[in-house]
């Protein structure tokens, strides 16, 4: 483990970390595979065929619901099926 300083013109902050430099971590990630049936930012990006960002713009907005446990958000696939049934648009004929 070796200590990697934050960037930043202000930032002076270094954390120990376990991962290397480049490397993503995975930080309490669950699927529904899981048996919980709650999906993280990413899983639920993936339901939703869209960026984790855009979940996180979604859940921002409050049009998309959550479940928020601590200070993780979780998505239920029955509200991702929700959302995507409310902006439905029907055909004209």
């Amino acid at each position: 483990m070796q200590p990697r300083k934050e960037q930043g013109a202000r930032s002076r902050v270094t954390r120990v970390t376990d991962t290397p430099p480049g490397a993503q971590r995975n930080e309490g990630t669950c699927d529904a595979s899981s048996g919980s049936g709650l999906l993280d930012y990413e899983a639920a990006a993936r339901y939703l065929c869209t960026t984790a960002r855009h979940v996180r713009e979604l859940w921002a907005r409050r049009e998309l619901a959550a479940i928020k446990v601590g200070r993780s958000v979780r998505f239920t696939k029955a509200d991702l099926d929700a959302f995507i049934e409310a902006r439905r648009v029907r055909a004209v004929r």
